[in-house]
């Protein structure tokens, strides 16, 4: 089953998210996230999911947080990928309910092939993998966290598992969750 069909299924199988709120601003939010989902415009999915996380008096149901781990998942940030899967997981415990099996790879994945790291960086340079993945979520990981690295000098997330470099710098990140702290230099002048 594809994400689309999962999506539709899950919105068909009972009413609009957060219907019994009273909420038509939530009920709009949730169906340009299904929207932005369904056409793979993920920036725009996880900026409407920010939205829907953020307003008063709502919950979230399953359905929102899985759709904000694919758009976290297809920007490159994996640590708010995990992050939303595992409440997927909790709620589905408290309702007592079976998790999709796409949800449970997702996180078996994370959790085993990827490490936490927080990058801090002195000096100007390209986060690099010596060796480039050839899957795109890993790939829009690494690409998420040069831009992080790029535009604030830090980085406090997930990468998939191998060496990296940082101008003269190198580090290696090891799967699991624990995080490591890493402090580069940039090439010398």
């Amino acid at each position: 089953m594809n994400l689309r069909s999962l999506i539709l299924a899950l919105l068909l199988a009972g009413p609009v998210a957060h219907a019994a709120d009273g909420s038509g601003e939530a009920r709009q939010l949730t169906e340009q996230l299904v929207a932005y989902v369904e056409k793979g415009a993920w920036a725009a999915a996880d900026r409407t999911y920010r939205k829907l996380e953020v307003l008063n008096g709502i919950t979230l149901t399953s359905d929102d947080y899985f759709m904000g781990a694919e758009s976290a998942r297809s920007l490159g940030d994996m640590l708010a990928c995990r992050e939303r899967l595992l409440v997927v997981f909790r709620r589905a415990l408290e309702e007592q309910v079976t998790v999709d099996e796409r949800a449970r790879a997702w996180l078996a994945e994370l959790q085993t092939e990827y490490g936490h790291v927080a990058v801090q960086s002195k000096g100007i340079g390209t986060l690099e993998a010596v060796e480039q993945p050839f899957q795109p979520d890993r790939r829009a990981a690494i690409a998420f966290a040069q831009k992080q690295l790029a535009e604030t000098g830090r980085f406090d997330g997930l990468l998939p598992a191998g060496s990296y470099t940082w101008g003269k710098s190198d580090f290696t990140v090891v799967a699991g969750t624990d995080p490591v702290k890493v402090k580069l230099k940039g090439p010398k002048k």
